[in-house]
């Protein structure tokens, strides 16, 4: 396929730009509202402070929480450990 360089530089710009602007954003999955205090201890954990935190509630989780950024995904909640086990034991 023949692309216009000026088109394809722009794309490249543009998909360049998404993935620094994903890769700044932290999401945070809970099975139940962070508190103040929650969020605050979290965003301390943020190594640069313009990353953005959004919240996301999960009650099936049941405890704990998810945490991802970009395409990586931390799940600590009790739902994973949980499906982890799951796995081990029908294998």
């Amino acid at each position: 396929m023949n692309l216009d360089p000026h088109l394809k530089d722009e794309v490249k710009k543009f998909l360049i730009r998404k993935m620094r602007e994903e890769s700044e954003i932290v999401t945070v999955v809970t099975a139940q509202p962070l508190t103040a205090s929650q969020e605050t201890a979290i965003r301390a954990l943020i190594p640069e402070s313009k990353k953005e935190l959004n919240q996301e509630v999960d009650t099936s989780l049941i405890a704990g929480m998810i945490v991802k950024k970009g395409s990586k995904i931390l799940d600590l909640s009790i739902k994973g450990r949980l499906q982890n086990l799951q796995n081990v034991l029908t294998k």
